[in-house]
């Protein structure tokens, strides 16, 4: 990941008070079946990881 875009995660995370957690590249990350419809707002729900996804 660049450090452009881990920074500007950070500052998401720090203006919504989230903790911020890494998102290591060679683990999976689960997104719904509907991500590409349009539909709108994208709901950000993050799990903890666990086994080899990101959460």
């Amino acid at each position: 990941m660049k450090h452009e875009d881990e920074r500007e995660q950070k500052r998401l995370c720090d203006h919504y008070g989230a903790p911020w957690v890494r998102s290591p590249e060679h683990l999976k990350v689960g997104v719904a079946r509907n991500l590409k419809s349009g539909m709108l707002p994208i709901n950000g729900l993050r799990h903890a990881p666990e086994g080899d996804t990101t959460g």
